[in-house]
């Protein structure tokens, strides 16, 4: 499948698809991505936890952390190019179950 990025946005930020967290070195953020197949209306949103070094030392001990991503500076073009590297690993998907599925294990799928 031929899949895109749609949007990104946070709940978190203000405005949720431009802001940036306070501290742009320690932060914690919920973030949700919406993915669909190039050229097509519609898609699936999936969640994930993007946090700094520094936010993930303060997780308690014992924590199971999945969905999350690790960055040292937030920068909407990181993201979206870590994201866009995930998409390139679903490629060889053949329809949407196969995507999730990719996806799950990887950012929470919000349905």
């Amino acid at each position: 499948m031929d899949l895109e990025i749609q949007t990104i946005w946070s709940p978190d930020l203000s405005p949720p698809s431009s802001g940036y967290p306070s501290d742009r070195s320690d932060f914690a953020i919920l973030l949700q991505v919406s993915i669909g197949e190039r050229g097509k209306a519609g898609g699936e949103v999936f969640s994930l936890d993007v946090v700094s070094p520094s936010q993930l030392c303060r997780y308690a001990s014992g924590t199971i952390i999945s969905h999350t991503l690790v960055l040292d500076y937030f920068d909407w073009q990181v993201v979206e190019d870590r994201l866009s590297k995930l998409l390139r690993h679903a490629a060889s998907a053949k329809n949407w179950e196969q995507v999730v599925g990719s996806f799950t294990g990887l950012l929470a799928y919000a349905d």
